[in-house]
């Protein structure tokens, strides 16, 4: 990963990967308000944010990973169908020959992010990173406090 480089290069006190997590529907909530925006090149499709979500996170293997979040399996799936209602939405305006091959591409992200995190099979399904960050924050947390926390990390890597 970048990261590893970028540490070798600057070194391992100069580079701190930070992870902001935001429970999905909280993610739904600021993909609405940024696409409220009339800047066009910022918008966001939902699909977009559950995607990175599923490349960032996956269900806890050991007791030794960090928990970022135990959630409820029907809270996650409210916030999957809100995604699928979008890419409903967005099928119904696409020529015809496209419709069934973008459809049929839905379902299967939808079906395999039920899989990934056994939506169908968990009542809570407890969230680890796939990767190793030096801090993990929330977005649960205002900007000043997030800030805060990260600001006291850096005088605690420079002298490591």
């Amino acid at each position: 990963q970048n990261y590893e480089i970028y540490s070798e290069i600057l070194g391992h006190n100069k580079v701190f990967k930070i992870l902001d997590y935001c429970p999905l529907d909280m993610i739904i909530e600021h993909v609405e308000k940024r696409n409220l925006s009339s800047d066009q090149q910022e918008h966001r499709t939902l699909n977009q944010a559950f995607t990175q979500f599923a490349q960032i996170y996956k269900l806890q293997d050991s007791d030794n990973e960090m928990v970022v979040d135990r959630i409820s399996s029907a809270r996650i799936k409210m916030a999957l169908d809100k995604a699928k209602e979008e890419v409903d939405l967005i099928i119904e305006k696409l020529p015809k020959e496209d419709m069934e091959k973008v459809s049929e591409l839905g379902k299967e992200f939808y079906q395999n992010f039920i899989k990934q995190f056994k939506l169908d099979s968990l009542k809570e399904i407890i969230l680890v990173p796939k990767n190793k960050w030096d801090l993990i924050v929330s977005c649960i947390y205002s900007p000043e406090e997030i800030a805060k926390t990260i600001l006291a990390l850096i005088p605690l890597a420079q002298m490591a």
